[in-house]
């Protein structure tokens, strides 16, 4: 596999990948990339991929970078003590890590987006007890706080106070006039950790005291004043001491890296991994890449293969499949016609898919695995071992034959080439069909015109070429599957003005069966270059079409969903003016028991009739008509069992579109239902069973303390369709006529009537004024001869 990764130059992929790399681990992740032959793994790797490229293009995540820290976390293992440095590295390693963690998994919706990044992410073990320590102790540039420990704050203090001193002193001999001359000039300096002053070389006697060193022209010497040695001296205990303090804190920050340093190992680890996944997706940006489909059947599809070594505006998008038809592809043409690029760039796009990159490729390509990949490509002759350039391709070739396996891509450029044209054909063969009894997927190039007709002849074998313009003298570098390949150098030699006569005598001195090859193929390429044109064209209309397709689906489930949002609003404002309506006729009701008890019986009667109009109006106008109130109501609602009718019982009546509660059951047509404070009959084809939870309407169990008004209708009374008035004040007539309309609508009878007698004709009149407001009288007219003439009204009813 080495020798196949640097044939293929897979390093230069590695190499990109590196440059996206932002953290020395991440680096060297990359840098030791390799195939994997597992295909949850290669799928795992290909998500993972396909999630870096969403969030970078999203800017979700925001990784920092790390420098190597592997050595300094081996010696913190081992008990060394680390440096101030690598302390503040660690630190911000740390703290890094936690802040990616806080930020990234906070996001909405990002484990649905990054679910195996959001995984790697929350592997990260906060450090809190490492991070704090180190940051009281030391700050950004890794220099020791002064508060870092109570003796090292001691100690800077008496520091500081001694440097104090000692400045003003040498200051003294500053200001002084008497040594002012002396001095080179008028500042205060150091030399071995001591405060000194520039002497004059020929005053050097003149200030008594220790010289630590001169100038390099020697005209300068630095003296110790003897008054400031002692003072110099006890500042140089002081940083001792400093030095004892500032070693214990390291070695105490270093043990507290040791204790945690498997936690922090585990997250440098994890950090690095992230960063690697990241590189995958930024270079698939670059490649504009897409993740392949994968399978363990030996079947590659690529796509619009773009070579991943070439800029992507020379690289000229390639088709290339294998595996399912036939497993062996013979690629024929011309020199520097992409011959060998092709070749190449099926071995990478494998090499890159099992290695979790995804491929420079159209979206669909799909990719194998293989547990190996071989490859004869190139050159390999060899001076030291006297090979030639044929027998270095033997002896690659041998070594493929003998470990290639039926899970093995084999590449071969050249086949046959380096030796006499007729052996290297039949061995070319022998090779060929030897690597297809062994089961192994075959990509091959050639020159050899007898490879041609033995891959046409030959099954599970295929034929390709690269496409060449014969009128520009230039190859397309395109790939043609199915199509042999032509040499084409009669007609360049033709086209760039050969003579006549030496061309024919070229042909006369080719095999006719070559010629006769050529003279197909050139046909066949024909043919199918028609058959491309007329396959683009098709694909151009289906994508229409799908397009057209998608667009109508959009607009059809917009359109649902505005005919839901109809409906449920047309359903809530049906239930809105229902409960309305039964608060205006409870209002009205009210007002009707206060007039009856105020004994003003017509104005309670015209209000009992206003709240039935008003209703009425409701049903007519079809606020509560079936389409609006009914529909939805029936979802979840069962049919119901005689066996399952019990008083108390809740239950969906169909016909009112609303809950109530069984009060009786008399038979399966005879149900008396309270609905709030109405009560109702009918049968058991006009109730359900609700299936879900809270239907029950609150109003159905609801106890009123006023005085309930009952709706019944007991089909064992007989309803007369006559009734007699006469005697009676028109206030009582109204009263009664009234509840017998109501009986008479309910028994179904379409006539009723009314005998009032002929009198004085203020009972007939007052009656017939009434009954000309109710809408249940479909209309009214005297009784005829033999009916009781005007002593009668006949009232005929709405149905």
């Amino acid at each position: 596999m080495e020798k196949t990764l640097r044939i293929l130059e897979f390093d230069r992929i590695i190499a990109r990948l590196q440059d996206f790399t932002i953290t020395a681990c991440g680096r060297q992740k990359a840098a030791a990339l390799s195939p994997s032959f597992q295909l949850e793994k290669v799928e795992t790797m290909q998500r993972e991929t396909s999630e870096a490229v969403l969030v970078t293009l999203r800017d979700l995540i925001n990784l920092a970078s790390c420098p190597d820290l592997a050595g300094c976390l081996q010696r913190a293992a081992k008990g060394g003590t680390l440096s101030a440095t690598e302390l503040i590295l660690l630190h911000d390693f740390l703290k890094n890590t936690e802040l990616l963690q806080i930020g990234f998994l906070k996001q909405d919706r990002i484990r649905e987006h990054a679910p195996s990044l959001c995984t790697l992410v929350a592997r990260i073990i906060p450090l809190p007890l490492v991070v704090s320590p180190i940051k009281r102790c030391l700050d950004h540039h890794g220099e020791f706080k002064d508060d870092a420990s109570p003796l090292l704050l001691s100690l800077r203090r008496e520091e500081h106070e001694l440097q104090g001193k000692i400045k003003e002193s040498l200051e003294a001999y500053i200001r002084s006039p008497l040594y002012q001359k002396y001095l080179q000039e008028n500042i205060i300096t150091l030399r071995q950790d001591r405060y000194v002053l520039p002497v004059k070389h020929q005053f050097s006697r003149q200030i008594p005291g220790v010289v630590h060193g001169h100038s390099a022209s020697g005209q300068t010497l630095f003296v110790e004043p003897l008054p400031v040695m002692e003072l110099n001296n006890r500042l140089q205990g002081i940083r001792v001491k400093m030095e004892y303090e500032m070693e214990r804190l390291l070695r105490e920050l270093s043990a507290l890296i040791q204790v945690n340093g498997e936690s922090i190992f585990l997250n440098y680890q994890n950090y690095g991994e992230i960063d690697l996944i990241l590189a995958r997706g930024k270079l698939s940006l670059q490649y504009a890449g897409n993740e392949p489909q994968l399978n363990e059947r030996g079947f590659i599809s690529i796509r619009g293969g773009r070579h991943p070594h070439l800029p992507p505006e020379a690289a000229v998008p390639v088709d290339l499949y294998l595996g399912d038809d036939f497993c062996s592809l013979i690629i024929t043409g011309p020199n520097t016609g992409g011959k060998t690029v092709t070749l190449k760039m099926a071995g990478l796009f494998v090499l890159m898919a099992q290695c979790g990159l995804h491929l420079p490729a159209r979206p669909g390509s799909e990719i194998s695995l293989f547990d190996g990949i071989w490859a004869d490509i190139g050159d390999e002759q060899d001076v030291t071992q006297s090979l030639s350039t044929f027998s270095g391709h033997m002896r690659n070739i041998t070594e493929i034959i003998t470990n290639a396996s039926s899970r093995s891509l084999v590449l071969l450029d050249e086949l046959g080439a380096g030796t006499d044209p007729s052996e290297g054909s039949a061995l070319a063969m022998a090779i060929l069909d030897e690597l297809y009894r062994q089961g192994v997927r075959t990509v091959a190039t050639t020159h050899i015109n007898d490879l041609k007709i033995f891959a046409h002849l030959h099954p599970g074998m295929e034929n390709a070429s690269m496409e060449f313009d014969t009128e520009t003298l230039s190859p397309t570098f395109r790939l043609l599957i199915g199509v042999p390949g032509q040499s084409n150098a009669i007609n360049v030699a033709a086209r760039l003005g050969m003579p006549g006569a030496v061309l024919e005598k070229a042909c006369s001195y080719m095999r006719r069966e070559l010629l006769n090859l050529d003279e197909a193929v050139s046909d066949l390429l024909i043919a199918k270059q028609k058959l491309s044109r007329e396959t683009e064209e098709v694909e151009e209309i289906k994508e229409e079409l799908a397009s057209s397709r998608d667009e109508l689906t959009d607009q059809l489930s917009a359109l649902e969903r505005r005919k839901k949002e109809i409906l449920a609003r047309a359903r809530e404002e049906a239930r809105e003016m229902l409960r309305s309506t039964k608060h205006k006729t409870d209002e009205m009701i009210k007002k009707l028991d206060a007039a009856a008890r105020e004994e003003n019986k017509i104005k309670g009667l015209r209000m009992a009739e206003e709240t039935r109009r008003q209703v009425k109006e409701i049903i007519d106008t079809g606020t509560l008509a079936e389409p609006y109130w009914k529909m939805g109501e029936d979802e979840g609602i069962a049919e119901i069992g005689l066996e399952q009718l019990r008083a108390g019982e809740a239950v969906y009546v169909r016909s009112l579109g609303t809950m109530g509660e069984i009060q009786r059951v008399v038979s399966a047509g005879e149900i008396q239902v309270s609905i709030g404070t109405l009560k109702v009959w009918t049968g058991i084809k006009d109730l359900g069973k609700s299936q879900r939870p809270g239907s029950v309407r609150e109003n159905s169990g609801r106890k009123e303390k006023r005085t309930e008004q009952v709706l019944m209708w007991d089909k064992t009374a007989e309803v007369r369709p006559h009734i007699d008035l006469r005697g009676l004040t028109l206030e009582d007539a109204v009263i009664k006529v009234d509840k017998h309309l109501d009986d008479s609508i309910l028994a179904g009878l379409e006539q009723l009537v009314i005998i009032h007698g002929k009198g004085s004709g203020r009972l007939r009149e007052g009656l017939r004024t009434y009954l000309q407001g109710k809408y249940m009288v479909k209309s009214i007219r005297p009784g005829l001869e033999g009916e009781g003439g005007s002593g009668v009204t006949i009232v005929t009813l709405v149905k």
